[in-house]
């Protein structure tokens, strides 16, 4: 692929367990593209902002968020118990998150991935140059979270529920879709077909 036609932006999206970070490490190794992590920017502004952490607390109590820490694991045992304590969260983070997000992708030069799952629920396609949405089947999904995590089953088929209910999959010219049953060489194979085709 020419460095006239590679794509500047790409965003990479999906549910839990379907492979998007590595979707999205695979995508920076092979464009040479700086990554930016959605995850990591959003836990940074919690640990960060008095606000945020305040607000944290109001809403969650502050066995989750004290005055100068987050406590991650309480949080996210909460967040996803239900669909309304996930928008609970999301109304809290995401303002300030997506405006950060903003500037490390579109401010600063040269290409960048960016990793986020809820691109499709942010309205941000505009972003990016090439979208990314990765697949999985719900049962692999399930073993990989469960194996990353330590999750017992039920809590992880709770927090997949949470996260399908408040976000479908997207739709749209400049989506992608990589299904990611395979190994990673089958991942790196549709990455370069795929951003290989795109504008």
């Amino acid at each position: 692929m020419s460095q006239d036609n590679q794509p500047l932006r790409i965003g990479v999206a999906g549910y839990m367990g379907a492979g998007k970070s590595t979707c999205a490490v695979l995508c920076a190794e092979m464009r040479g593209m700086r990554i930016v992590d959605a995850d990591a920017e959003a836990k940074l502004l919690m640990e960060n902002d008095t606000r945020i952490r305040n607000e944290l607390a109001l809403a969650f109590g502050p066995r989750v968020a004290g005055r100068e820490a987050v406590d991650f694991s309480a949080l996210g045992s909460i967040a996803f118990s239900t669909t309304d304590d996930m928008q609970k969260l999301n109304r809290i983070v995401h303002p300030p998150l997506v405006r950060r997000l903003r500037d490390l992708v579109l401010s600063p030069p040269g290409p960048c991935v960016l990793d986020a799952a809820l691109i499709p629920l942010w309205s941000i396609d505009d972003w990016f140059d090439c979208l990314l949405w990765v697949k999985a089947s719900p049962s692999v999904r399930l073993k990989r979270v469960c194996e990353k995590t330590g999750l017992p089953e039920n809590r992880v088929r709770q927090r997949m529920h949470v996260q399908e209910a408040l976000m479908s999959e997207p739709l749209g010219p400049k989506w992608a879709f990589i299904n990611n049953e395979g190994t990673r060489d089958d991942m790196a194979s549709l990455l370069d077909k795929n951003v290989r085709s795109r504008p």
